[in-house]
């Protein structure tokens, strides 16, 4: 019985991080992918909402990061983690793949 348990355990491990690993490989791929967007004074949260639906990758944001922060930045067949560097960095932030999406968070201080 315990032997059932643990195996069991382990096949459900397993499966979850076969599938939290095919997920973050689908993020990494979308962000090689090429970005034609345009926000002006848009708030961070609404440019994820348009991100994701252009290229289907999910956002998360940092508590210290508000989603109705404003971006203003224009890109034009980008891939998406260029723009999302250059445009988070007006922001004074960046990008990480964390649990299956991107995560946004303030860059931290040296």
């Amino acid at each position: 019985f315990v032997l059932t348990v643990l195996t069991s355990t382990w096949m459900i491990f397993a499966a979850t991080q076969l599938f939290a690993d095919d997920f973050n490989e689908k993020v990494n791929a979308a962000l090689e992918m090429p970005l034609t967007a345009e926000f002006i004074e848009t708030p961070i949260g609404d440019a994820s909402k348009i991100v994701k639906m252009k290229l289907g990758v999910g956002f998360r944001f940092h508590d210290d990061v508000y989603p109705s922060i404003t971006v203003t930045y224009h890109a034009k067949g980008e891939k998406l983690k260029v723009a999302l560097k250059k445009m988070l960095a007006t922001i004074r932030c960046e990008y990480v793949v964390k649990d299956q999406s991107i995560f946004i968070r303030p860059i931290p201080e040296k």
